[in-house]
């Protein structure tokens, strides 16, 4: 593609270079190729700068980055800007082109992964091709060709996401939902995607190592509505969190239709729940009209991501008839890998779960969802992470000690931090907990202690598939250990 259809208009290139071909856009130096444009990026650890030298002598045809002393400006190729990621978000977009028709977004702490496979599940029981993004990869209703990336990252870099997004359009993928992390907005990585739907779950304690301050979190969320989603596009809030005013104030200063859901939700308004042992009974008010749905799982926190999924699906057609079609689907839904997922019953009829919970907010909510399903008593294997918000591990380690009859605190992610420090920071406001580091331990105490009708929830990591010591990622999944648990028990 030509220099000058890639830059904005603040950058045009100089006479002679506009119809410079490009061939492709990397960030990274090391992957620079000849004909392509090097985005020189300052990061938390490198200055991407310094590797101007080495872009250039691999080939580069130009380059953007931020100002800086002795860097040339007065270059043909070397383009300057006070922000080179927002530039890049553009260039990305220009560059790669094309997108599904339909794309929506949902940001948030908690929930993001369930309402995203829930809006890709109902648009796959409408027929629609379609695919979700983000914690669990990538979810299709179409079979992937070899050299689409199965990113496990929420928000992959901006590169990356804009070349996967086209790339499903290119197989035929027509409505696209990813999740938009805090950290992917702050970096204008989902910049340039051209959504019609944008949805806001819920906020709370989460990345303060990355944000230092809850107000920058919640600023980098709310990016979402007041910068990426187009104005006259529609917004998805949630009626029953406290930032719901001040959400709902900026999405109509920008322009956007907003529907709301929730226990004081409008057009998506939960009436009542009623859980059973491995259902959940809904009765709901959407748009006006009174539903009585069975969730085929439980957690009362998934009928409120129903309630967000569903305002999503009717937000990218406006059609009465596909939302009641949508809704006698819900019968068939499957809560996403790591989301309250069963795992077993023991011998003696207790059961068992995994979720990844990993916040004192969503620790809290899964413990409290589960008291009612539980007759007996309800224990909890957790963690931490390591290199992360420290400040969240004494509050987990209350909702532990408040909300659960039995406590082990375990590792869970420590990297380059001291486990056994990390645990003992958990179990100062937690003294009940055993304390257990190694996890495949910390599970088999856990099981073998179960007596009938009690509840166990191992949780922090969901659908990983490691655990993070030092820079090496060591299998384990809690669902298998949890499931040999069991054998062995019996």
């Amino acid at each position: 593609m030509r220099l000058i259809n890639l830059l904005p208009d603040s950058l045009s290139p100089a006479t002679g270079k506009a119809d410079l071909e490009i061939t492709r856009i990397v960030s990274d130096s090391r992957q620079v190729v000849p004909g392509a444009l090097y985005v020189a990026i300052n990061g938390e650890q490198v200055d991407g700068r310094d590797f101007i030298p080495q872009a250039l002598s691999k080939g580069a045809s130009a380059i953007l980055a931020q100002p800086k002393e002795g860097l040339s400006q007065s270059s043909e190729i070397i383009f300057t800007s006070e922000d080179p990621r927002k530039i890049l978000s553009q260039i990305a977009a220009n560059f790669y082109g094309k997108q599904p028709k339909h794309c929506a977004a949902v940001t948030g702490t908690n929930g993001k992964t369930s309402v995203a496979s829930f809006v890709q599940q109902l648009w796959q029981s409408l027929d629609y091709s379609c695919a979700s993004l983000g914690t669990i990869g990538l979810q299709t209703s179409l079979p992937l060709p070899p050299d689409l990336s199965k990113s496990t990252l929420t928000t992959p870099d901006t590169i990356s996401l804009h070349e996967i997004v086209q790339k499903l359009g290119n197989i035929g993928i027509d409505h696209l939902i990813f999740e938009a992390s805090s950290h992917g907005l702050k970096q204008y990585r989902t910049d340039g995607l051209a959504l019609e739907v944008a949805a806001f779950t819920n906020i709370s304690r989460d990345h303060l190592d990355y944000h230092a301050t809850f107000e920058d979190y919640f600023v980098s969320k709310s990016r979402l509505f007041a910068e990426c989603l187009p104005k006259g596009k529609t917004a998805v809030l949630n009626a029953d969190i406290p930032e719901f005013e001040t959400l709902k104030e900026l999405c109509e200063q920008s322009g956007h239709k907003v529907l709301t859901y929730g226990k004081q939700g409008k057009e998506f308004r939960i009436l009542d729940l009623q859980p059973s042992d491995n259902t959940l009974a809904i009765r709901c008010e959407i748009l006006s009209k009174t539903h009585e749905i069975i969730l085929p799982f439980i957690g009362e926190f998934q009928a409120m991501n129903l309630m967000c999924a569903l305002a999503i699906l009717y937000g990218t057609h406006q059609d009465q008839v596909l939302l009641e079609k949508a809704i006698q689907s819900i019968k068939h839904l499957k809560a996403p890998i790591g989301r309250l997922e069963f795992v077993g019953h023991t011998e003696k009829g207790s059961k068992v779960y995994v979720d990844f919970a990993h916040t004192p907010e969503a620790l809290e909510m899964l413990l409290k969802t589960l008291r009612p399903h539980t007759d007996g008593k309800l224990a909890v294997v957790f963690g931490c992470g390591g290199d992360r918000d420290p400040g969240k591990r004494p509050l987990m380690g209350s909702v532990a000690q408040l909300c659960a009859d039995r406590v082990i605190v375990t590792d869970d992610n420590p990297r380059t931090e001291n486990p056994e420090k990390i645990r003992q920071q958990i179990i100062e406001k937690c003294p009940k907990a055993l304390d257990i580091g190694d996890r495949a331990e910390a599970i088999y105490e856990a099981i073998q202690g179960l007596e009938q009708k009690d509840t166990l929830v191992i949780a922090g990591k969901g659908h990983e598939k490691g655990q993070i010591v030092m820079d090496k990622i060591l299998p384990f999944e809690d669902q298998l250990v949890a499931q040999k648990a069991i054998r062995e028990s019996a």
